[in-house]
């Protein structure tokens, strides 16, 4: 059967649609992630997911600039995989010699459950690259293991060898799910700050400690639990209405018509 997306190949004049490879498939345990230390480390992790010829990687952006508020992403994923609560494999599958094209097809499983359709791209020297389709990728979030599916997604294959598989995923988050998974647990991940940091709720600011640069529970506080609603909590319906989410998770690229946010990370896995 045919997968539903098409990678091309040109023969003289005329484009020829990959087929499916059918050979061995390689598999590989995902030990570590890089999402970027500050913003322009986070766009070299990022890759073209609408075809415009730029770099994509909005969400991951965004995600950088929180570690300046103590929440690591690369960290915290490194040792929820230590600890083996959090598992991603890779994987990719190489064609065999009687198979019509030279292909692979590349794919991501969590948990035990693939992803719905595996990324079809040529065989040929590192990098190897293959996409669209989607993927499923797990990572922590504000320090829980968090399960997100990538729409259009691509990958940069730098090596795949018989030890280790290095290389570059990314594709779009659906603000369904950016709603629904990541603003819910960015919002328990304050929540516990305050509960920290912040002594007397019936105070004007919360009781919370503010002498020190290391205190975060004041400074989220200001910027989500404001009037009316002030209360000391911060929820997901607060930071969804904020000014300042609403510019930083604005869609920056459309898949199959619909828009969404770009989202890469660097990744290495063993066998």
């Amino acid at each position: 059967m045919r997968y539903a997306f098409m990678a091309l190949a040109l023969v003289g004049c005329a484009a020829v649609p990959l087929e499916p490879p059918t050979g061995q498939t390689v598999e590989y345990a995902v030990t570590q992630q890089s999402w970027g230390a500050n913003y322009v480390e986070a766009l070299a992790l990022g890759l073209d997911i609408n075809g415009d010829k730029s770099v994509d990687n909005q969400l991951g952006q965004v995600f950088s600039t929180m570690l300046a508020r103590q929440i690591d992403i690369t960290g915290a994923t490194g040792t929820l995989i230590e600890r083996g609560q959090l598992r991603l494999t890779t994987s990719v599958q190489y064609a065999r010699d009687s198979d019509p094209s030279d292909s692979i097809a590349f794919s991501t499983t969590v948990a035990g459950a693939p992803s719905p359709t595996p990324l079809l791209g040529e065989h040929t020297k590192a990098p190897m690259l293959a996409g669209p389709g989607e993927l499923a990728i797990a990572f922590a979030f504000c320090g829980e293991p968090v399960t997100l599916a990538l729409a259009g997604a691509h990958v940069r294959i730098d090596r795949a060898d018989d030890s280790t598989m290095t290389g570059r995923i990314a594709g779009a988050v659906r603000p369904s799910d950016v709603n629904a998974i990541l603003v819910p647990n960015f919002a328990r991940r304050l929540n516990e700050q305050v509960a920290l940091e912040c002594t007397d709720f019936a105070a004007a600011d919360c009781g919370c400690i503010h002498t020190d640069v290391e205190y975060e529970a004041n400074y989220w506080l200001e910027l989500f639990d404001v009037a009316p609603h002030k209360d000391c909590v911060i929820t997901a319906e607060e930071i969804l209405a904020s000014s300042l989410t609403m510019s930083l998770l604005s869609p920056d690229v459309t898949v199959d018509g619909d828009p969404m946010q770009s989202l890469g990370f660097a990744f290495e896995a063993r066998r």
